[in-house]
């Protein structure tokens, strides 16, 4: 729901489009938007008239006429009362009484701030591999040499809001009998280390070069400062950057350069499970990386 007080109620039930009428004081769309705007939506059906107790509800991208007629496009999240789902979501079919609807603009947007990655041409687009956002020059990629049975970390910067169903690295020098475990973790408040491992692929092919990806669970990650994670068996190397800044743990030499990258501990090569702490297993010491290359994580 958006505090925007922009929405209203909905008879029109079904899992099409639903006109919107007064309702709860909320403004009508109409007035705020332009027709046939771009929106987010949250729709939101209640057990009873008393709006005490959710049913079921959706939320995702769509448009709205000048009539307030909402056009569901593109659904990104359902809770149908029993399962929360995020993966191929498809338009929930509401009631004709006690629903509610809210509306805001995409520039409002929270978690799911983009319907889908940008379709640039045949080369990038939506099906293309995305970096974090904090990775600030594409002309310094190079080779991140990395030591079996050690955790890789950097700061990770998410500020798009589509589904991640995969995640991986670019191997650029394989290594026998070897696999590369990647992870994403949560920001630890507490610490700025990493937390809680929210998303992992495990036992990635790293005998031969090439990008290697491992399937998660199909999930919205809000926007906002995560820590990726990776480990390996072997001498393997995967494309890195050494510009990961500005980021939570960024700092500037005497000659203006940015030069923290990340930090490393010892680990047995192991897989991440998700719930788990990620410094779980890990050494009590750090070894930094100032000026050198950090492994990037390829996400899509």
């Amino acid at each position: 729901m958006r505090l925007n007080y922009i929405g209203g109620s909905s008879s029109t039930g079904g899992t099409g489009n639903l006109t919107l009428v007064a309702a709860n004081g909320l403004a009508l769309p109409a007035l705020a938007f332009v027709a046939d705007q771009a929106i987010e939506y949250s729709i939101v059906e209640y057990t009873d008239a008393t709006l005490a107790t959710i049913a079921k509800a959706e939320s995702g991208f769509g448009t709205i006429s000048s009539g307030n007629v909402l056009t569901r496009s593109a659904p990104r999240t359902k809770w149908d009362g029993t399962t929360y789902t995020q993966a191929a979501v498809t338009a929930l079919s509401f009631g004709s009484s006690n629903v509610r609807v809210y509306v805001s603009p995409l520039a409002e947007g929270g978690p799911t701030s983009f319907p889908k990655r940008i379709d640039i041409s045949a080369n990038y687009g939506v099906n293309g591999y995305v970096v974090g956002a904090n990775i600030t020059s594409s002309g310094d990629l190079s080779s991140a040499a990395l030591t079996g049975n050690r955790q890789y970390m950097t700061p990770l910067k998410l500020e798009a809001g589509f589904p991640f169903t995969q995640i991986g690295a670019s191997v650029s020098t394989a290594a026998a009998s070897s696999t590369l475990n990647v992870a994403i973790a949560s920001l630890d408040p507490a610490t700025g280390m990493p937390g809680r491992i929210v998303a992992a692929a495990n036992s990635l092919d790293s005998t031969t070069t090439g990008i290697k990806m491992g399937s998660i669970s199909s999930r919205l990650f809000a926007p906002g400062w995560y820590w990726q994670l990776l480990s390996t068996n072997g001498a393997v190397s995967v494309l890195g950057a050494d510009s990961f800044l500005p980021s939570c743990m960024g700092a500037l030499s005497g000659g203006g350069q940015r030069v923290h990258r990340g930090n490393s501990r010892a680990r047995t090569h192991a897989a991440y499970t998700v719930g788990d702490d990620a410094m779980a297993g890990t050494s009590a010491s750090y070894s930094g990386a100032d000026n050198v290359a950090y492994p990037i994580l390829l996400m899509r």
